[in-house]
């Protein structure tokens, strides 16, 4: 709540204009202020004004309201009241400050307006606003807002209620306002004509009704806190249902919830609710004779449903015995198919079973043909290698024969020069020394130059053997290093083939599991399984994709068949629905059209459209009667107004009176004069006017003018005062002058009675008689007309019902429920058929799916097996390639093994060679230097030539003749030195036995012949052995070198003996081989037509799987021929199944359809096996039969039952009061012929008993809803109850403060509430009560008044409690110890005077403040400001012990308490921020309130805003004396430093 800042009195007189308030203003400053005025001094007054702010036309005493102020004498014309409200911090418009203003005036003022009052409606004019007793019309008022953030020229104090010693006019005040909302952006301004608009608006800042009326109620006299309380609020339960609850918690959620008071309209709804509830409860009684015929037609229907199955069991025996034989006949298509299919596939695999076993025989042959390769091979290898150890033994043989030959040549030649030499020796024997000396020097002048020549020879032959050697050696290291490098990649080779074996064997193994789980038995088939398998898997996709999208279609089908089916249904249930309101409507319709007829028959008429037209005649009459009594009755009133001010009075409408009643007297000799005057011509109209210018506005007589001029009507004709001329047509047109009286009449009023008070009388009571019969008269017109016209519209609306619309409906409605059954029953035979196509499909989807699963599980192990495969086939190549290698790899490997042999053997022959060589050099030289060096004599010219030269000369004799053999050849060399060696000898030996070296000579001869014999028998020559001799190539160490070669020899004999024997068994086995290869071609030959070789890396494997796929298929074969005979033997059972089914169908006369119509149920099957059925199942198709024969003769006995049972319903629905239902079905159900016809009669029966049951149900449904909404009223007074008990459970904590450091609640509050799971069934019983007592009120205004006052918060309150007497309100009592304070009940919050005001003020405050809290929005956090006024409360309560809780209270609470007091103590008054002490002044002889003195704890930021007025000021204090002046410049320089918004 906003709290006040100031506040502002102007042009108030009162006590008969002595005493005034001029334009009085207090500044509260938002603090608790105290002001002392004098009694009589006008603070009742005061206090009535400023409540005119927050209660708008409230009174203190309701002897003394506002409108006292405007009575005769008291000079008030426009009054008015202004509050400066301060607003609180929650305010979120962004305005500080609010002004509320009370503008009021005397109604109808012109005095001081000069203008109309302007229909304000805020007038003293709704019993709400003005009490009783009070002139409701004698003050009207309005009250305004204005809104600011700072103090201007528009706050509180500057409003311009006065303008140049003018007072500002109500209109004038309003005026402005309206305009300041424009011409001022700095404010806002509502302006407000009724009291609730303007309370509803400011309780949104605070100002709430609930609280002011408590201010109001204990401000109405001196000290009234406790008085009001006490008076008004004697107990707690008091406090708790007037106060807190009526006052204070029902009109705060009002007020929140933007409503007035909900109790009428809530017993309104109790009221309608117990009156329907009323009414529908007397039709329970009707309920009981609709089950008892919903029972019966029910029972009768259940009864029909017999005839149903019948029909329905019948239907689906012959059904079954259709469906048997089409799937019958439909299997045995299917066997036929599959057993076209087994036999295809049979042959199949029988041809693969035949070509498996053709290569497997096959890759037998190709297997044993590569061991016959292989063994070719590893002869031919064989044979070169016993060639190549027979060769070499042969080769060491005959090096074994030239060693020895070599030897034996060594020898021959030792013994020829032991022969030569002793052949010599014994040629000297017998010669002298110098003899044989000379031929020593002789032989040696021919030796030495042949020696040197020799030695030369050798020399060149060494360095050629060292040249040889050295190529041999650089050779034989080639052919070294070509045989490592050989024999290294022959290894590599060899490796390479055994990890290829290796990484083939691995593979194997990994292609042997791959393929077991692949399900592949034939390497080479791992191919085209793949393809296959792919194939497949892309095949599956598709067929699950065209599967998939065949169930879309089957499932968009059902998802439209549901939906047809939902629509169906809801169509029917509405069809059915709308059948029952159609009937109900047919119903209505024909009673309708009763009242039509009725209605017609009382206008006597039944042609609708004529009696539409007479009706509405009768009304157009009534109207025009009701026109004319209401003119009657309004001139019959204005005559009687006029008759008491002595008025003459007429009107237009007596004329038509007159004319009526002349037309209707005297007929077509009357006319208008206007009418008449426009037949006669432009003269004759001039001429008529001229002499009776009133003719046109007169009635002309044509005919019998005298007999009207008698008629005495018109001598007193009507109320009015008025002349109407009647004149003659004959007159007029002879002109003649208006005074002749024979001519001219005039219908008229004689008002001579005016003049006459007894005649006035008697003719006021006649008009008052008349106007009351007219009054009377038109009451019943009125309700005529309105009956007629009711009656007009009701023809109307009925005329529409000849056609019979409810009835055409019913009948349209019936024959679309009989459809859209129909439909139904097709959509579900079609969802049906769906639904098994969706099953099959699924079970193909399921199937597809699998095998999908399947392959796409055997995929990658397929896939993996291809690659495997592919790999194996080319790691089988890579294999025989290397082994290939490998294998030349040591052919050539053992080729320069033997080329690096001969090469190390060449080398080893050079090295001997050379080394031989050199031995004969060094042994020749060794000969010069050691044999024949003596026998040189070296001249002194050098050289050899000397000596031989003395040699040659020297042997010119006999010596020279010894160098010749017998035969005069010259002799060689080697002889020569034997002979030198011979000579030599016998030099040295000269005394030697001859005989002895004959005989020795003898030996050498025979040693040498011996050693020639030996060297021919080893085809050897003594040249050859020379020339080897010769070249070095003998070898040095014979013996050694015969030993080496002897075990090379033997080494080779064993080599070449092993590979014979290798050999002959290898010819053994490629014999064996080559005659089963041709065995097994012969076969094949013999079988197969041909043998044809195919490429096969690893035929043993191969055979292997080939062998496991042959026994795979033969096991296939094997199982399709038992399928195919347990196949042959199922269709032979069909075959015969077959016949029988066709004879006992055609027997039953059953249709059977096209063979295409049955197959199309299959097209989402897929195989023919798919419909494959057990011969089980069809075992029982005579069963069938026989139980379809049974019904047929069942159905003949059923007849009579039916009659019997029709019989039986009749008798017991006329029994229940339904006797066209009766007869309806004794004339209408017939026995049903079949299932639609039980259909129909079901449906038909269900549609009577759907309306029975709708008219029940309506009933019922009537009580439900009521019994619902009468629940959730309930429900409402519940929670209006724990809506209240919430806001009372805060009571308590919004009343603390903190009193000596501790926190004290002024309130408590104890209230014995009953178990929450009980309120609604205390509340049941309460309302069922109210209901129960309102019966016993016939007047409804009282019985809702009575309904009213039982729904009253406090009174609903009462029921969740269990006693309100023992509810406990207890107030805090401060004692002047603090020990000594406790808690009271509050009925004995007594104690002085002075402690029970105290006590109650408290209570005041904390009442105050809880309003304010429970009213304030959920969102406000900031402090809420409050503002109380009590008159004088200090009067028995002056200590200031009983004031200090007090005012902790209102410091606490935010509370801003203002008193007008007189003789407070200055103990009290000290405790007031503001104190004002107020007095009165005679001013123009009225004793004007003043401020006599003032203080104020005010800060200086709070000053005011006042207009400058420079020249005022002046003028005031001119005439003032030099002390004056200086006042004079604070007093305006306070006006300089205020003159702005502080």
């Amino acid at each position: 709540m906003p709290q006040i800042n100031r506040i502002r009195v102007n042009n108030v007189k009162y006590n008969f204009g002595t005493q005034y308030y001029d334009d009085f203003m207090m500044r509260f400053h938002c603090r608790n202020t105290i002001y002392d005025l004098a009694n009589g001094g006008g603070k009742s007054l005061l206090m009535l004004l400023l409540l005119q702010n927050v209660i708008p036309n409230c009174t203190l005493d309701e002897k003394q309201p506002v409108e006292k102020l405007f009575r005769p004498g008291g000079g008030n014309t426009v009054i008015h009241s202004l509050i400066e409200w301060k607003l609180d911090a929650t305010n979120n418009d962004g305005y500080k400050y609010m002004t509320t203003g009370f503008c009021a005036r005397k109604a109808k003022d012109t005095e001081a307006d000069g203008t109309e009052a302007d229909g304000i409606s805020g007038r003293f004019s709704a019993a709400e606003e003005a009490p009783a007793g009070r002139d409701n019309a004698s003050v009207e008022y309005f009250n305004y807002c204005i809104f600011y953030r700072e103090f201007g020229e528009n706050d509180i104090k500057n409003l311009p209620l006065t303008k140049n010693g003018e007072r500002i006019t109500y209109n004038g005040l309003k005026q402005y306002l309206r305009e300041l909302e424009h011409n001022d952006f700095h404010v806002s301004v509502k302006i407000f004509d009724r009291k609730g608009e303007y309370q509803s608006f400011i309780s949104k800042y605070g100002l709430y009704e609930s609280e002011w009326e408590i201010i109001r109620g204990i401000n109405k006299t001196e000290g009234h806190v406790r008085t009001y309380f006490e008076t008004n609020y004697k107990t707690s339960r008091k406090v708790v249902e007037d106060l807190l609850i009526e006052e204070i918690i029902q009109k705060s959620f009002h007020n929140k919830l933007a409503v007035g008071n909900d109790e009428g309209q809530m017993a309104q709804t109790l009221l309608d609710i117990k009156d329907t509830l009323a009414r529908l409860s007397k039709k329970n009684a009707q309920i009981t004779n609709y089950d008892k015929q919903m029972e019966l037609l029910d029972a009768f229907s259940e009864y029909i449903l017999g005839y149903r199955s019948l029909y329905e069991e019948k239907g689906n025996l012959r059904g079954q015995l259709l469906k048997l034989l089409m799937q019958c006949r439909q299997n045995l298509s299917g066997y036929r198919a599959q057993e076209e299919k087994q036999k295809d596939e049979l042959l199949h695999l029988q041809e693969e079973l035949l070509k498996q076993q053709r290569m497997i025989q096959t890759a037998e042959v190709l297997t044993e043909q590569a061991s016959l390769a292989g063994m070719e091979e590893l002869i031919a290898a064989n044979e070169k290698k016993r060639a190549y150890f027979k060769e070499q033994e042969e080769h060491l043989k005959r090096q074994m024969e030239e060693t020895e030959s070599l030897v034996e040549y060594r020898e021959y030649l030792q013994y020829q020069k032991l022969y030569d030499e002793l052949l010599a020796a014994i040629a000297a024997n017998g010669q002298t020394d110098e003899e044989l000396t000379k031929q020593l020097y002789a032989l040696a002048a021919v030796i030495v130059p042949q020696l040197v020549q020799k030695k030369n020879a050798a020399g060149e032959e060494l360095q050629n053997a060292e040249t040889q050697y050295r190529a041999c050696q650089k050779e034989a290291a080639q052919a070294k290093a070509d045989y490592q490098e050989l024999l290294g990649g022959a290894a590599a080779a060899e490796q390479i083939a055994v990890h290829t074996a290796k990484e083939i064997e691995q593979a194997e193994k990994e292609l042997g599991a791959c393929m077991e789980k692949a399900g592949i038995l034939v390497m080479e088939k791992a191919g085209e399984e793949y393809s296959a398998c792919t194939q497949k898997i892309k095949e599956q996709e598709e067929q699950l994709l065209q599967t998939e999208g065949q169930l879309s279609q089957v499932e968009a089908l059902l998802s439209k068949g549901r939906q047809q089916q939902a629509s169906c249904r809801a169509r029917i249930e509405l069809l059915t629905e709308q059948l029952g309101q159609a009937e109900t409507k047919k119903e209505q319709e024909q009673k309708e059209k009763q009242q039509l007829l009725q209605l017609k028959a009382v206008y006597g008429e039944q042609d609708t459209r004529r009696a539409c037209r007479v009706v509405l005649d009768n009304h157009r009459r009534l109207e025009a009667e009701c026109e004319q009594l209401t003119a009657d009755c309004t001139q019959l009133t204005q005559f009687l107004e006029n008759m008491k001010h002595g008025i003459f009075s007429a009107g237009g409408r007596h004329r038509e009176k007159v004319k009526s009643y002349l037309s209707g007297r005297y007929g077509e000799d009357v006319k208008e004069g206007s009418e008449w005057l426009s037949g006669l011509s432009e003269d004759e109209r001039k001429q008529v006017l001229a002499a009776f210018p009133y003719a046109e506005y007169a009635f002309i007589v044509e005919n019998d003018f005298s007999r009207i001029k008698e008629d005495p009507v018109l001598a007193d004709f009507g109320r009015s005062a008025y002349v109407i001329p009647v004149l003659s047509a004959q007159a007029a047109k002879a002109q003649l002058t208006a005074e002749n009286e024979q001519y001219v009449v005039y219908a008229r009023k004689d008002m001579a009675f005016l003049k006459d008070e007894k005649l006035r009388g008697r003719e006021e009571k006649l008009a008052q008689e008349e106007l009351a019969a007219a009054q009377e008269k038109l009451v019943r017109l009125t309700d005529r007309k309105e009956i007629v016209w009711n009656d007009y519209v009701r023809i109307q609306e009925l005329s529409k019902l000849e056609e019979e619309p409810a009835k055409k409906e019913f009948e349209a409605l019936s024959v679309r429920l009989e459809e859209l059954q129909k439909e139904a029953q097709r959509l579900q035979e079609e969802m049906e058929q769906e639904e098994a196509l969706r099953k099959k499909g699924r079970e193909r989807k399921a199937q597809v799916q699998e095998k999908l699963a399947q392959n796409r599980e055997r995929y990658p192990y397929v896939q993996k097996c291809a690659k495997l495969a592919e790999s194996l086939l080319v790691q089988y190549r890579e294999k025989q390639e290397y082994t290939q290698r490998a294998a030349d790899a040591k052919q050539e490997q053992l080729l320069k093994e033997q080329e690096m042999q001969a090469q190390e053997k060449a080398e080893q022959t050079a090295l001997q060679r050379k080394n031989a060589l050199a031995e004969e050099y060094d042994r020749l030289q060794s000969r010069l230097d050691k044999r024949y060096q003596a026998y040189i004599s070296v001249e002194a010219d050098g050289g050899q030539s000397a000596g031989i030269h003395v040699l040659q000369s020297a042997a010119d004799g006999s010596a020279v003749a010894g160098l010749a053999d017998a035969d005069g050849h010259a002799l060689s060399l080697e002889q020569l030195e034997n002979r030198f060696a011979g000579v030599k000898k016998a030099l040295d030996e000269k005394n030697a036995d001859v005989h002895d070296k004959e005989e020795l000579l003898r030996h050498y001869r025979a040693a040498m012949g011996k050693c020639s014999t030996a060297i021919a028998r080893r085809h050897f020559t003594m040249e050859e052995l020379a020339a080897k001799e010769a070249q070095g190539e003998a070898v040095p160490n014979p013996d050694d070198a015969l030993r080496a070669l002897e075990q090379e020899r033997e080494q080779a004999v064993q080599q070449e003996k092993a590979a014979a024997e290798e050999l002959e068994a290898q010819n053994a086995l490629m014999n064996r081989l080559q005659g089963s290869i041709a065995h097994g071609k012969s076969q094949i030959e013999e079988k197969y037509g041909a043998f044809e070789a195919f490429d096969c890396d690893n035929p043993e494997q191969f055979i292997v799987q080939h062998k496991n796929y042959k026994d795979s298929i033969a096991g296939q074969i094997k199982e399709l021929e038992k399928e195919q005979k347990r196949q042959t033997e199922k269709m032979q059972d069909f075959l015969v199944m077959e016949k029988d089914l066709s004879r006992i169908v055609a027997k039953a006369g059953i249709e059977v359809p096209e063979a295409s119509e049955t197959e199309n149920a299959d097209t989402m099957a897929g195989q023919p096996e798919d419909t494959d059925i057990n011969v089980a199942d069809f075992s029982g198709y005579e069963t069938v039969q026989k139980e379809f024969e049974k019904l047929c003769a069942l159905e003949v006995r059923k007849l009579e039952e039916f009659l019997k049972k029709k019989d039986k319903l009749t008798e017991e629905l006329t029994a229940c009061d339904a006797k066209e239902l009766a007869l309806e079905i004794k004339m209408s159900v017939h026995v049903p012929k079949d299932i639609e016809a039980v259909k129909q009669l079901k449906s038909r029966l269900s549609e009577t008993n759907t309306l029975i049951a709708l008219e029940k149900e309506r009933v019922s449904k009537g009580i439900s809803d009521m019994e619902r909404i009468k629940d959730n009223f309930e429900n409402r007074c519940v929670q209006i109850c724990c809506n209240i008990k919430t806001e009372l459970d805060r009571l308590p904590k919004l009343s603390s403060i903190t009193m000596d450091n501790e926190v004290i609640s002024i309130i408590g509050l104890s209230v014995p509430y009953a178990k929450e799971s009980d309120y609604k069934e205390r509340m049941a019983a309460y309302i069922d009560e109210t209901v129960l007592m309102a019966e016993s009120f016939d007047n409804t205004q009282e019985r809702l008044k009575y309904i009213r006052n039982r729904l009253s918060w406090k009174r609903l309150f009462a029921v969740i409690v269990t006693d309100m007497n023992a509810i406990r309100v207890s107030l805090y009592k401060r004692e002047r110890m603090k020990d000594q304070s406790r808690y009271l009940r509050y009925e004995e919050a007594v104690g002085s005077t002075g402690q029970s005001q105290g006590i109650y003020i408290q209570f005041l405050i904390a009442v105050i403040h809880y309003i304010s809290s429970i009213n304030a929005p959920a969102d406000s956090a900031g402090v809420l400001g409050k503002t109380i006024f009590i008159d004088n409360p200090f009067g028995a309560a002056k200590d200031i012990y009983i004031w200090e809780p007090i005012f902790k209270l209102l410091k606490t609470n935010h509370v801003q308490l203002i008193v007008p007091a007189r003789g407070a103590t200055p103990a009290i008054t000290g405790r007031f921020d503001v104190n004002y002490i107020l007095g009165q002044k005679l001013v123009h002889n009225r004793q004007q309130t003043v401020v006599v003195d003032y203080y104020s704890r005010t800060k200086n930021e709070e000053l005011e805003y006042t207009r400058m007025d420079y020249s005022t000021l002046y003028r005031r204090y001119r005439q003032k004396t030099p002390q004056r002046w200086h006042f004079f410049l604070k007093e305006f320089t306070r006006i300089l430093r205020c003159d702005k918004l502080e």
